[in-house]
Formats: C-alpha cells, structure tokens, sequence
C-alpha cells in the first residue's frame, strides 16, 4: 500500500503491519478529519488514519471474506460493505441521537440514543439536522463530537461534556449553547480541535452593576455584542462632543488614576473583536444575560501581561479553572515567577464583600475555582523578559471535579491564622493574619499580599515593622510571640456608619 502526497510525484509505503493478502478497493472516508483509509481485501476490510503506522480489522462480526465494494454515506458516516456470496453488511461508525419528540430530547435518555445506551469515550456522537439535544447531567463523554448542519446541542448551567478528540460544528451558525448563572456554568471540554461556532451565555448580571467577564469564546465582535439587544448593553451619551460610550471597557494600569479604564466608543471598528483572556468590565441595563459567539479555546493560553502593572485578565475556557491550590496545577502556580512578589495571587470580585478579594495558596486562603469567563486581576513582577501569564490547559475541569480536598501540598502540621472581619449591613470584608514559622516582622515575599485598593469600604494591615506604606489584604507574622506581636489595622469607610468587628482564629495555639 502506498501513498503520494504531491500527485505522484514519489510514493511513501504505508503497509506497516498490514497482512500479506489480495486486496480489491481502497477508499478514503470523507466524514473523517483524520484522513482515514478503508481497504476491500480478501479477509475483510481494514481500515487505518493519519496517526497510526498500524492497521486494524474493521468491526467484530464481518466474516472472512472476500469484500466485493466499500461505500461510505457522507450523511450518516455508515460504511457499507458488499461481500462475495455473502450478502451486504453495513457498519455504523458513529454513535447517533434519534429522536425529535420535546420530552426525550434529553443526553440522558438512554432510549433516545442508537444503541439504547449513553455514549462512552469509545463513541463518535453525532447529532443530525433537526435534532436539538439538550446536555442535562454532568459526567457526560464522547470519543468525538459531530454536529450537523441544523442540529442543535444545549449544555445547561449544571451540566458538562467532556470530549476525547475533536469537536466539529457544522451549522451556519452556532450548533452549541453553554448556558450559565452567578452560581453555576455548562462545561464544554473537547481534548482534541474544535471547528464551528459555539455560543456561551453568561448569566446572572445586575442591571447597572460592573461585572468582570472575559469573553470564552475567540471571534465576537465587540460592536456587534454592544448592539445585540438581547445583552441590553448600556450607553453612556452624556459624552459632550466625545463619541457616545458602551458600557464596555478595558484596563490600563499605565493611565492616571481616574483614566485606567478605556471604554469603547460608538466609532469603535466594526471589525474589532474581544481579545483571548482579557477581562472587560461590562453593564447592562436590565438583570440577566450577555451572549458570545465564536470558537472555544482548546490548547493552552498565553496572554500579554505588561511589567509592573495590575492586569485584568480571565478564564478562556469553556471549562472551569483552579486558580489557587489545586495540587496538580492552578493558575497562581502556573504564574508564580511572573507575579509580583507581594501579590502571587489572583484578585477576584466578591459581591459579599464588594472588593476584590485575593485569593492565594496560603493556609488561610478559600479554595477558588474559576468559571468560565470569569475575570480577575493580577499585579505582574517589576521587569523582566517574560511578560505573559499563562492558562494551562492540562488543568482544565468540571465544577464536581474541581471540588473536594484541595490540600495544596502534602504536609501534615496544620497553620495557624486569623481571619478580622468589619460589617455594614449586608457586606462583610476580611484581612487575613498567618503565623508562619519562617515569616518575619517586615515583608516577606510570597507571604504578604497587597490589596487591590478599589473599595471605600475595606480593612487592611499594615506590616508589623511599619517599613513600608503598603495595604495588605494578608499578612504574614512570625509564630513564636503571638501575645506581644501588635498588627497596624487600616479601615476605611464613611463617617457615622455602624461597623461591625469579629474574628475567626485556626488552629492557634490555647492559653
């Protein structure tokens, strides 16, 4: 068997471990991405691809005989087999979904699969024109995932499909909807390509509140998504003679204070799109959703991240995203030589606490788990060469399987700490205090975690030493004289508000 890539030209030997037998037709299967060769021999049909030497015997219950003609169905992707003497047998290569009627359009519905069983990583699902499936459970698997032109696949906010190989969609216009909401998101994870539009919808937006989102699909253009009605995008015309302004921005550290975030004007090029892992603060005018169409990101992610300066970046994926002690990778680990020493943390918006709240591999430290498009902040190292962070996708996972035991390294003695809360009303803000064996009075890098100063309400410490004029929203202490050691608290909040003061203390020592 022989092959030629340059119209004969010169050949390449293909047979590798293909028996010395007569063979009759060779056919290239047009359904496939991986250039896949079926062979009519006098034993059966083989078949092999562009990622193996090797060829296997196609299917288990063909007898050995001499195989007359192949045909392959560029609609179904059976392969048709007619023998000598006999008969014709058919081979059905992928795994289909069968059924139209609303109440069984569900993944999980065993009857409505051909088979009559759920796809496994052995299976090539295909969903056909006309057929809208709805992904309703989680731990769902495929070998690969085709989706016709006119057929549909919905991944509700709770559920996730984990894919071997590629993910092709061939619908005009998107073929997948991931949905999502402030508490959960669909997960699409596809370990090989994926070709076709997907649209994800970000839910659980307040109507005139600031959201940091970061689009998780590459392509939608920025004009487009302001002027979609559906996202309700608010506009800004109170702009003098500057052009009327979206409710779209950008962050750069590198402008005044006031001036750091850049928003979108209606001029903006038509062309212009959302750039890969950077986050945008967003508004709408009403509660509810903002869509985004594009292709998922698949491999890993490296984002531009200039020196010296606070970064708004985010989650790329269509998948969650450890961001702090995962032991097998998370995004602070990925990053730590490119953070700056006194923030090796990722800076997310918590709604309970009205701030940006850090979040690290300290003891004290909340496991947090990035959604899909979540934005946050980072503070990049002073200089350097190597002005990227990056998004791994090897770390790449479900909501259930990013939970449970995060213990970020595998020590057994536990850290003691201290939690200080101040509340107003419904908000409740913390700084954190760690008594580390190996922590000093003045800073330690690593340790001592600035605050992202955007809040009028916020309680920070200053450094035992008093050496530097920083916040910090954790520090670190020494752990051998916990009764004389006094910590410099900086509140900020308005005159005459009622504040509330508590602690939680971790495993300090008793007396």
């Amino acid at each position: 068997m022989y092959k030629s890539i340059n119209n004969g030209d010169t050949w390449t030997n293909i047979s590798g471990d293909l028996p010395n037998i007569i063979m009759f037709k060779v056919i290239l299967d047009p359904n496939k991405t991986n250039e896949t060769i079926y062979l009519a021999t006098e034993i059966g049909v083989y078949f092999t691809d562009n990622s193996t030497t090797n060829w296997s015997k196609l299917g288990r219950d063909l007898p050995n005989v001499r195989i007359s003609d192949i045909k392959i169905s560029p609609n179904n992707g059976n392969i048709y087999v007619g023998t000598f003497g006999r008969g014709m047998w058919v081979y059905n290569d992928q795994k289909y979904f069968d059924n139209t009627i609303p109440a069984n359009v569900y993944w999980s519905d065993t009857s409505s699969w051909e088979g009559k069983t759920l796809p496994t990583t052995a299976d090539d699902v295909f969903i056909k024109t006309s057929e809208e499936v709805t992904l309703d459970s989680n731990g769902a698997v495929a070998k690969s995932l085709e989706i016709a032109d006119g057929g549909y696949l919905n991944i509700e906010k709770n559920a996730d499909l984990t894919v071997e190989n590629d993910v092709d969609s061939h619908s005009t216009n998107s073929g997948i909807y991931i949905y999502s909401d402030t508490a959960n998101s669909g997960v699409l994870i596809a370990k090989g390509n994926s070709t076709g539009k997907v649209t994800y919808v970000r839910g659980g937006l307040l109507a005139s509140k600031w959201s940091l989102v970061t689009p998780p699909v590459t392509g939608q253009k920025v004009t487009d998504f302001a002027l979609y009605a559906n996202n309700d995008i608010r506009k800004n015309t109170d702009t003098g003679a500057d052009p009327n302004r979206y409710a779209i921005a950008k962050y750069n550290d590198a402008n005044a204070t006031n001036e750091k975030w850049e928003y979108f004007d209606v001029n903006i090029d038509a062309d212009v799109e959302f750039e890969k892992g950077i986050g945008y603060s967003m508004s709408k005018g009403t509660d509810g959703e903002v869509t985004f169409t594009g292709t998922i990101q698949t491999s890993s992610l490296n984002i531009d991240a200039t020196h010296n300066k606070w970064v708004a970046v985010g989650n790329p994926f269509t998948a969650y995203y450890p961001a702090n002690k995962e032991a097998t990778g998370n995004f602070i680990l990925e990053n730590t030589t490119k953070l700056a020493v006194a923030a090796p943390a990722v800076y997310v918006w918590e709604n309970s606490q009205e701030k940006y709240v850090a979040f690290t591999n300290d003891a004290s430290a909340d496991l947090k788990v990035l959604a899909p498009g979540q934005g946050f902040f980072i503070k990049m190292k002073p200089s350097g060469t190597d002005e990227i962070v990056t998004f791994n996708n090897a770390y790449l996972g479900t909501k259930t399987s990013l939970t449970g035991n995060h213990t970020f390294s595998k020590i057994t003695k536990t850290t003691p700490y201290i939690k200080l809360y101040i509340a107003k009303g419904a908000i409740k803000v913390n700084t954190d205090i760690i008594f580390s064996e190996d922590a000093t009075t003045g800073f330690d890098a690593g340790k001592d975690i600035i605050n992202f100063n955007s809040s009028a309400f916020d309680l920070t410490t200053k450094l035992l030493d008093n050496s530097s004029d920083k916040d910090y929203t954790i520090q670190s202490i020494p752990n051998n004289d916990y009764e004389n050691q006094i910590v410099p608290l900086n509140l900020k909040g308005k005159a005459n508000e009622e504040i509330t003061f508590s602690a939680l203390n971790s495993n300090l020592p008793e007396g």
